[in-house]
């Protein structure tokens, strides 16, 4: 590779040399992996722990530290007394996803930076990687393997159809390029400070989760209770069925096989199993089917409207909502849903909250029927119990938990302007 003007854009003042060329193979030398399932391993007990692809793909942060991370023990049934002292995990360790359904996480990587001395394999559809270049800098090579450059690199060589794959052999070719090991060790412990600042946001968003989840449970048993403006206690809540409150309706539209003369939108099952926000904007890029006057007269949507999933292929995944804060014009919702219409008088931002606290939702399960796929009729929907307060104490209620959503929000953002900041880092300090 020529050396020529190999500087990244934003870099240390004190580094103006330029970066080098190399593969893979100059640094690194692959060890053996096994290729046991999911079935051959626990969370419960066990003496080696084991790092299967999937988790790469989906759980574990660029530079793994055992300490932070959850890891399954292999089966103490699972014979591994074969497998070489030099196939167990060390730090400053590679471990790279050699498969994937898609180019995104193709040759996805950790790098191993804290085993805590225990005894870890890496697994099924994995490449172990030891350094041969003692030079290198602590993790580093976990940082430049996320880039553009490098992920281009590693989905170039990735071949099949449904499945993509990767070879050794083709992984040691890859071109990469590095700069001198004090500038690695640099950029590397600048690029570990902003995952550590990233992973503190995280963790305080989801210790505040998990609080509002204990507050809702505590308020729905009326554990916590709210006072009135003048500090006098709220009336007891009223003990009724959902379905003396309001009415279930389900849909005769479905956008395969229906016919008409109108254009419309429908709103879908993944819209309200992903609780997306359903307005007179969202709707707008929903699909547009046809429909007939009658099944937009039935099928409509109103403020206050509740859409519910009826059907999962898990019991305890039924039942996710959304509530409709506006009428929606010219949109209906799919057979695959069910829209519960309110005849009282409910606070909507209360709604959403008493849709949603764990004795409606356990009711639910409860109640729905199947084995493969499981389903919950229109009239088990309206055998669920709720606790209904007067519509004052609704508000406090709902204020209440707004702000802890509005927060969790807040870190939300502030999560992904972080990352965002990372991606642009990563692009600009790496050739």
């Amino acid at each position: 590779m020529e050396n020529t003007n190999l500087k990244p854009s934003v870099r240390f003042p004190e580094f103006t040399k330029n970066w080098r060329g190399t593969k893979f193979k100059n640094h690194f030398e692959f060890k053996n992996t096994n290729s046991l399932s999911r079935e051959n391993l626990n969370y419960e007990s066990g003496e080696v722990k084991n790092i299967h692809y999937g988790d790469i793909h989906t759980k574990f942060d660029t530079h793994f530290d055992i300490k932070k991370e959850e890891l399954p023990f292999i089966n103490d049934d699972v014979d591994i007394s074969r497998i070489d002292d030099e196939n167990y995990v060390l730090n400053g360790d590679l471990v790279m996803a050699d498969a994937s359904e898609d180019y995104a996480d193709i040759g996805k990587t950790i790098e191993i930076t804290n085993t805590n001395n225990e005894k870890i394999l890496a697994g099924l559809h994995t490449f172990l990687a030891r350094k041969t270049d003692e030079t290198l800098a602590k993790g580093f090579f976990g940082h430049l393997l996320t880039t553009y450059k490098a992920r281009i690199e590693l989905m170039t060589i990735a071949q099949g159809t449904k499945v993509l794959g990767l070879s050794k052999g083709r992984v040691e070719k890859i071109d990469l390029f590095i700069p001198k090991p004090a500038e690695q060790q640099k950029i590397a412990n600048f690029l570990t400070k902003v995952d550590s600042h990233i992973t503190l946001l995280k963790e305080k968003k989801e210790a505040l989760v998990e609080y509002k989840k204990g507050v809702l449970q505590k308020i729905f048993n009326q554990d916590i209770r709210f006072k009135d403006d003048n500090g006098n206690d709220f009336p007891d809540w009223e003990e009724k069925k959902l379905g003396t409150i309001g009415k279930f309706q389900t849909s005769s539209v479905d956008k395969l096989t229906i016919e008409g003369e109108k254009k419309i939108f429908l709103v879908n099952y993944m819209n309200v199993y992903n609780h997306e926000e359903i307005n007179n904007q969202t709707v707008k890029v929903y699909q547009v089917v046809s429909a007939k006057d009658s099944q937009i007269e039935s099928s409509n949507l109103k403020k206050g409207d509740i859409l519910f999933t009826p059907s999962s292929e898990t019991a305890s995944d039924i039942g996710h909502s959304v509530v409709i804060f506006e009428d929606i014009e010219n949109a209906v919702y799919s057979y695959h849903l069910m829209r519960f219409r309110p005849n009282v008088d409910l606070d909507l931002k209360y709604s959403h909250y008493f849709c949603n606290n764990s004795s409606v939702l356990k009711q639910m399960t409860r109640f729905s029927t199947g084995s493969t796929r499981y389903t919950i009729s229109v009239g088990n929907f309206s055998k669920v119990n709720v606790s209904i307060p007067t519509k004052l104490e609704q508000t406090k209620i709902a204020n209440y938990l707004t702000v802890l959503d509005d927060k969790i929000d807040a870190l939300e953002q502030k999560i992904d302007a972080s990352v965002d900041f990372k991606k642009g880092l990563l692009q600009k300090m790496f050739v």
